[in-house]
């Protein structure tokens, strides 16, 4: 649009240029000619001169309003994306949610059935760790789930299910020490929930 308007502008700017030359050639064809051809041509010329000046001032006059709705359509552009961005944001953490609401219930019935100790952290816990094994780490690998590390001393045990219950999101829960890192382990997360079909 800019340079159609551009474009329009150095013809005008030409038409001018011409209808100023012809201006001066009149004096000249005046003295050649006669004074009602000159005048007959003057006319033509400064009527065509007249039309030019309008259509000059309308798209002088249309420039502001294009650019303003250029200005709203890129605006309103950034904004659709920013919020692309955010819910795809959203999907992500919701997605890890869902993972970590599936650990800390195999951890439940992990401590409360026995078997494969960390079977109680995920279906596919053994893919995480296979994929955070061959992943790219800014910082370092990540540590987890945290639950893996704690241990119940056998005076304690009366109070496991107890612990189990106020403890269960941070026992499934895993410690990054990078934003970077925390986004890469959120994408292993995620591809190993679409492998085990959830």
């Amino acid at each position: 649009m800019g340079a159609n308007l551009k474009n329009l502008q150095n013809e005008i700017q030409s038409e001018q240029a011409l209808i100023k030359k012809l201006e001066e050639n009149q004096e000249v064809e005046m003295r050649k000619n006669g004074h009602d051809e000159i005048q007959r041509r003057r006319h033509d010329l400064m009527q065509k001169k007249a039309g030019h000046q309008t259509m000059l001032e309308k798209i002088e006059r249309e420039i502001p309003i294009v650019e303003s709705t250029l200005k709203e359509i890129y605006e309103r552009r950034s904004r659709i994306q920013q919020q692309l961005t955010e819910l795809q944001e959203d999907r992500q953490e919701a997605q890890s949610r869902v993972q970590q609401l599936e650990m800390q219930l195999n951890a439940l019935r992990q401590r409360q059935g026995g078997g494969d100790p960390l079977s109680a952290f995920g279906r596919n816990i053994r893919a995480v760790y296979d994929a955070i094994d061959r992943a790219q780490w800014v910082h370092s690998k990540p540590i987890g789930p945290l639950g893996t590390h704690v241990s119940i001393k056998q005076g304690e045990a009366p109070y496991q299910r107890l612990l189990d219950t106020m403890l269960a999101g941070t026992l499934t829960s895993w410690a990054v020490r990078d934003g970077r890192d925390k986004r890469t382990l959120l994408q292993i997360f995620q591809q190993c929930i679409a492998r085990s079909g959830t």
